[in-house]
């Protein structure tokens, strides 16, 4: 039975002892849905640039659930080194890994992320993408404010009708005179 091994997760999370990072990295990629939200909340709480650090240096060669598991980690650390590797993964072939990229810019991303989320949402047709990349904007413009506003004249100027619309809602959140 799994409910032990989430146990034992829990304890270990609370020890609060870097060390414990990597046993915890492992169970948060298991496919027990349980262990692994366990692993990654402990990971979350658990303290310490070392951990950051561990995360960071498993990015560039994370594929599969693993990477899944990295990129919310560093959302939920807010762990705004890996802006560059998330930046890079927001292009993914795999519609998962670009799900959970795009949700992580949305924590983390700063002026220069939304100029990545403008593009990105001008490229896509699919609408659930297109969501998701909206929200990330929302979420960014939200939070950085006007500096974000010449990146997105492309949106305002769209011949698409719809990224007009979601132009506006950035322009809106944005705030400001301009």
């Amino acid at each position: 039975s799994g409910r032990p091994r989430v146990v034992a997760i829990e304890i270990l999370s609370r020890s609060d002892d870097p060390a414990c990072a990597p046993v915890l990295l492992d169970a948060a990629s298991e496919d027990d849905p349980e262990l692994s939200q366990a692993a990654k909340m402990g990971l979350a709480r658990l303290g310490g640039q070392q951990v950051d650090a561990g995360i960071l240096a498993s990015l560039p060669g994370a594929t599969g659930k693993a990477r899944l598991v990295l990129i919310e980690l560093v959302a939920l650390r807010q762990i705004d080194e890996a802006l560059p590797t998330l930046s890079k993964w927001a292009g993914d072939p795999d519609p998962e890994v670009r799900h959970a990229t795009v949700a992580a810019l949305g924590v983390l991303g700063r002026e220069e992320e939304s100029a990545l989320l403008v593009r990105l949402l001008r490229k896509t047709k699919d609408s659930e993408e297109r969501a998701d990349l909206e929200s990330a904007l929302l979420a960014v413009t939200g939070r950085c404010g006007s500096v974000c506003t010449p990146r997105l004249a492309p949106l305002m100027r769209s011949t698409d009708a719809g990224l007009r619309i979601v132009g506006i809602r950035a322009m809106a959140s944005v705030g400001g005179s301009e």
